[in-house]
C-alpha cells in the first residue's frame, strides 16, 4: 500500500476512532467516577436522540464516531426538517431533563457530591451540544428550523454566518477562561478547533 492510499485509511479510521481517544485521556487525566458521569451522560444524550427516531419512524440510525463523541447518522433516505429538528432537539432534552429531576435535591442540600457531578456534567452536555455550530445539535436545529421558514439559499447562508460568529466568540471566551480564569489549556485549545472546523465550511 502506497502512502497515498495509507494516508486515505487512515483518515477514513480516524473519526470513529475520537470516542476511544476521548475516553482513554478522560480516563487518564480524570477521577475515575467523573468519567463514568461523562460517559453515562453521553449515553443519555445519545438515547435521547436514538428515542426521537423510533418515535419519528424512521430507520435505526448508525453509530459513528466524531471529534467529540458519537453521531448518529441515519440509514435511509434524508430527513424531513421537522424529523431533523425533533431528532436533534432530543439529545440534550434529555439531559435537561435529568437535570431537572436533580434539582429538588440539590435545593434541599440532600444531593452527593456524586449527583451535583452527574447534574453539571448533563448541563454541560446539552449546552455544548446546543451551539450553532456545523454538526452540532444546535447548528443542525438552526438549519432544520431556517429550511421550514426560509428558502434553501438563505437558510445556509445565515447558518454559515452565524456558525462562524458563534466560533469566534467561543474562542474569544475561551481565551478569556484560560488566561484569566485559570481554566488551562483545554478551553483554549477546544476553541482553536472549533475555529478552524468552521472555517472549512467557508
Amino acid at each position: 500500500m502506497n502512502r497515498y492510499l495509507l494516508r486515505r485509511a487512515l483518515a477514513g479510521m480516524l473519526p470513529s476512532l475520537w470516542p476511544a481517544f476521548w475516553l482513554v485521556f478522560i480516563l487518564l487525566t480524570e477521577p475515575p467516577a467523573y468519567a463514568l458521569f461523562m460517559l453515562a451522560a453521553t449515553a443519555l444524550h445519545e438515547t435521547g436522540h436514538l428515542f426521537a427516531f423510533i418515535a419519528c419512524g424512521e430507520p435505526l440510525p448508525r453509530f459513528a464516531g466524531r471529534q467529540f463523541g458519537l453521531l448518529l447518522t441515519p440509514t435511509g433516505d434524508t430527513l424531513s426538517p421537522g424529523h431533523e429538528l425533533m431528532i436533534c432537539a432530543a439529545g440534550p432534552l434529555f439531559n435537561l431533563v435529568a437535570c431537572l429531576a436533580l434539582i429538588p435535591a440539590l435545593r434541599a442540600g440532600v444531593a452527593s457530591d456524586a449527583s451535583f457531578c452527574f447534574f453539571a456534567l448533563n448541563l454541560f452536555t446539552a449546552l455544548f451540544n446546543l451551539l450553532p455550530l456545523s454538526g452540532f445539535d444546535g447548528g443542525r436545529m438552526l438549519s432544520a428550523a431556517l429550511t421550514l421558514t426560509c428558502p434553501l439559499r438563505i437558510a445556509r447562508a445565515v447558518c454559515t454566518a452565524i456558525a462562524l460568529a458563534g466560533a469566534i466568540f467561543f474562542y474569544f471566551f475561551a481565551l478569556f477562561l484560560t488566561f484569566a480564569a485559570g481554566a488551562g489549556p483545554y478551553p483554549f485549545l477546544l476553541a482553536m478547533f472549533l475555529l478552524w472546523s468552521e472555517g472549512r465550511h467557508l
